[in-house]
């Protein structure tokens, strides 16, 4: 299944404007374009998204989300490793 990028922007809160700053910058590309130029997303690129969520989430720049998503090869593993920081991180502020 794949979704237009309108239904990708309002699922994951990023503007239609970012996901397609984030095409151009080679950080996350749409699974194919249709012959209209609208961008569509599958799975794989959802997944993809909801790492560079985490990520900023994190603090990470876009540069060094591009170097960690680059340097991956299990995205499910990924998440997770993902999730686990942030938990660490949420913890952390929680007792301070």
């Amino acid at each position: 299944m794949a979704w237009p990028i309108a239904e990708v922007a309002r699922m994951s809160g990023v503007t239609a404007r970012t996901l397609r700053h984030y095409d151009e910058i080679d950080l996350l590309s749409p699974a194919w374009t249709g012959a209209n130029g609208h961008r569509y997303y599958e799975e794989r690129q959802l997944l993809q998204l909801q790492q560079v969520l985490v990520l900023r989430a994190l603090g990470l720049g876009l540069p060094e989300i591009g170097r960690v998503l680059a340097a991956q090869v299990d995205e499910l593993e990924a998440l997770g490793g993902h999730y686990r920081r942030l938990l660490e991180a949420y913890a952390a502020t929680r007792l301070r």
